[in-house]
Order: C-alpha cells, then structure tokens, then sequence
C-alpha cells in the first residue's frame, strides 16, 4: 500500500511539471557517453522503470505477429516525445508519448515505434496509441524468429 501511494506520488509529482519534452537518450550521442547524472535524468529514469512493464507489453503485443520472440525495450532505448495534462492545469489525466527502440538477444534492433500512453490517479496506465516508425533488418542468424513480413 505504501509503495503504491509513493508511486503515484512520484508519478502526480513529475506530471506536475506541466507540458514538455524531454529526451532520455541524447539523440547525437551514443547511448553510453552520457556521464553527467542529474535530478532531470533520475525523473526521468524513474518514470522509465514504471512504464518499462506497460511499454514491454505494448511492443510484445505489436511484434507477436511479425517474430516468434517478444522485443523488450531497455529504459535507456526510449525517447520521451511529448507529454500534456488532458484536463487542465493541476488536472491528473496525462498522455506521454515516447518513440521506443524495442531489440532482441544482444540489443539487436527490431524497429522503431512511437506509443501513446494514458496515465491517471490510480495509478493508471492505459495505451490509447501505438505506431510503428521503422522496420530494421535482422542479421542473417537471426531471421529464423521471423513469423511474418516485418
């Protein structure tokens, strides 16, 4: 009960911020050249890790059709795209979407998507949109998990 409440306060708390855009990877930058840590980074982070689960089973559920595995998305994979209140200042209905590089085995790139997420008091979240960006060729030793045209 204590670490529901603590999260949806972390939650309410980073919406608060009002509307904005952020990027959890540097988009000119290799993933791992980002040494300097800051408050900005850890919300951000933290947010990552409690949507990692919703954003897993979202791209699982895409690429269930396409490949015989399911992708999983790292946290630091993942581009905070926009985010806005849906019911006015102070109000607790929020939609984040972030674009999401999901892989398999050896952080090998399947695509690239943008998801849509919904998320309220509760917490709540509720993917309201899912799109797939780009498709990226799989080495030869892995296109054997390939069900259909990717």
């Amino acid at each position: 009960m204590l670490k529901t409440l603590g999260l949806q306060l972390f939650i309410i708390s980073f919406f608060a911020l009002g509307s904005f855009e952020v990027h959890a990877q540097p988009k000119n930058k290799p993933v791992l050249s980002e040494q300097v840590d800051s408050h900005e980074l850890r919300v951000q982070d933290m947010l990552m890790n409690f949507l990692n689960p919703h954003i897993d089973d979202a791209v699982c559920n895409y690429y269930k059709q396409i490949l015989t595995e399911c992708p999983m998305v790292y946290p630091y994979f993942v581009d905070v795209v926009k985010s806005q209140r849906m019911n006015g200042f102070r109000g607790f209905i929020l939609q984040i979407t972030l674009d999401v590089t999901p892989t398999i085995g050896p952080h090998i790139s399947v695509g690239k998507d943008r998801i849509t997420f919904e998320v309220s008091a509760g917490p709540t979240v509720r993917m309201i949109n899912y799109k797939h960006l780009e498709t990226h060729e799989l080495p030869e030793h892995w296109k054997d998990i390939i069900r259909g045209p990717l």
